[in-house]
């Protein structure tokens, strides 16, 4: 019949488009990154959460006094934050799910009409033959209904991200470590005073972790993170099933208008 061979190509068209949603390649996964700065007398590890996991600080380091540990603090972590960029970016586009439910919704349309006029010829055959009734073809409403849904679980695909405007400014240790994030995401350089030293090493680390996940933990609140879309592998095999039940039902429907059709022929 004219147009299933088309509906049946949207279909694997935007099954496809939604494969490409599940894949997840092992080599963008986030891992643990550590990075290092003076010669490695400073190094800053990030979690695969992207927040600062730990803060190392040889003692000879800790000699050099606090401008020196700031400065390499601040280096180390920019460079913890630009690997674990690449290691999570991708430059694979993001299905657009938006024009995956514009498709969706021209099959819906182009496929109940194909399905009305199918069974509106079988009716009229009918009519022809001395029987009089309606044909309406098993599974035409259950395609209509799981079309109907996979769009509306479409619709509610993530939400745009926001952006930082403005840096983020954070302070630890009673104000004797001031941190500044910037609006590109790398630290500025840290401000941190030679009392906040006396505390000891274990503190001073401690007391820079918590003002940089502080400037994390606020970007990333403030980009806000995109708003989970629906399991694309489910909708993925739902597409699957309206496939492979929509060609039945044009086989079915096509199998019925050339019986009838036989028999009209056979008649004459």
């Amino acid at each position: 019949m004219p147009g299933q061979d088309e509906i049946a190509r949207q279909l694997a068209e935007s099954r496809a488009a939604l494969a490409q949603a599940t894949a997840s390649p092992e080599d963008h996964q986030a891992q643990p990154v550590t990075a290092e700065s003076a010669r490695g007398l400073i190094s800053v590890t990030l979690g695969a959460d992207g927040r600062v996991e730990r803060i190392k600080v040889e003692p000879k380091g800790f000699k050099e006094g606090s401008d020196f540990i700031a400065e390499h603090v601040q280096l180390a972590m920019n460079d913890a934050l630009a690997q674990r960029s690449k290691m999570v970016g991708t430059d694979e586009p993001v299905p657009d799910l938006g024009s995956i439910n514009e498709s969706m919704a021209a099959i819906q349309d182009s496929s109940l009409r194909q399905f009305q006029a199918m069974s509106a010829s079988i009716t009229q055959v009918m009519g022809k033959l001395g029987r009089r009734q309606e044909v309406r073809m098993f599974g035409e409403e259950q395609i209509a209904q799981q079309l109907a849904a996979t769009r509306e679980t479409l619709s509610q695909g993530p939400t745009s991200a926001g952006a930082q405007t403005e840096p983020i400014k954070t302070e630890a240790a009673d104000g004797r470590i001031k941190i500044t994030l910037g609006t590109d995401g790398r630290f500025e350089p840290i401000k941190m005073t030679l009392s906040a030293l006396k505390d000891g090493p274990e503190a001073l680390v401690e007391q820079l972790k918590l003002g940089l996940n502080d400037a994390l933990d606020q970007r990333t609140e403030m980009i806000g993170a995109p708003a989970p879309v629906a399991d694309p592998e489910a909708m993925n095999q739902r597409l699957a099933g309206l496939q492979d039940a929509s060609l039945r039902q044009f086989q079915d429907m096509s199998a019925s208008i050339g019986e009838v059709m036989s028999k009209l022929n056979g008649g004459r």
